[in-house]
């Protein structure tokens, strides 16, 4: 299971900085939470790219995509995956692109580069 900490990286962070994979694998979590409890999908798939100064995990569903204006109406309900994404992203100065894919689904992507 994944465990996170809202702990922000050092500036001189490296891929190998606990507080990085940690809140990496968090959005991953969310993003998960996200495509089970809102787009009704038949496939959930988790890809992760890492090395020594870089980690990237994608997770892409099979869903129902994401309507038009759709984070911005998650917000005011207040839901908060999508801010909960961007916040855990931002402590790391990782970037968070919340994606259609098509025909169908969303692909979250969490990429960080250490500096």
């Amino acid at each position: 299971s994944c465990s996170a900490t809202a702990t922000a990286c050092s500036n001189n962070c490296t891929a190998s900085c606990t507080a990085c994979w940690e809140i990496g694998c968090r959005v991953a979590q969310l993003a998960l939470d996200n495509a089970l409890l809102h787009a009704e999908p038949q496939r959930v798939t988790i890809g992760v790219l890492a090395d020594a100064s870089h980690l990237q995990l994608r997770v892409e569903d099979d869903g129902q995509g994401l309507e038009t204006g759709a984070p911005e109406r998650a917000a005011r309900a207040n839901h908060q995956g999508m801010a909960d994404m961007r916040l855990q992203a931002d402590l790391v100065r990782a970037r968070l692109d919340v994606t259609s894919a098509r025909p169908g689904g969303t692909v979250v992507l969490f990429d960080w580069a250490g500096s």
